[in-house]
């Protein structure tokens, strides 16, 4: 999936300042800006897309995808996204060749 820079950008610096920390689907929702979409299935599949592209950029640029879904460990049913911090600390300021097109 293409993704749109200045998109990746702000959703990047979102996910900054949770860095290193578990966050809920609800919080990762709201960064990811998919909060509002009314059908549960069209949240799902816009959530899931957008963690794939943010994930196969950073996997690009850094070597490593930032987020991760974990299962909670009191009940299995509910996912938490761990939002690594490594590689997200250099990922928000753009290269010279980003910021060229």
């Amino acid at each position: 999936l293409p993704i749109c820079f200045p998109v990746t950008i702000m959703r990047l610096k979102g996910l900054s300042p949770h860095s290193g920390q578990l966050i809920s689907q609800a919080q990762l929702e709201v960064i990811l800006g998919v909060e509002n979409v009314k059908n549960q299935d069209l949240r799902k599949v816009r959530r899931s897309r957008a963690i794939k592209a943010i994930n196969e950029h950073m996997l690009e640029r850094y070597g490593k995808p930032i987020i991760q879904r974990v299962r909670d460990e009191q009940d299995m049913r509910i996912i938490r996204y761990f939002i690594e911090g490594d590689a997200l600390a250099n990922s928000v300021k753009p290269s010279e060749s980003e910021l060229s097109t």
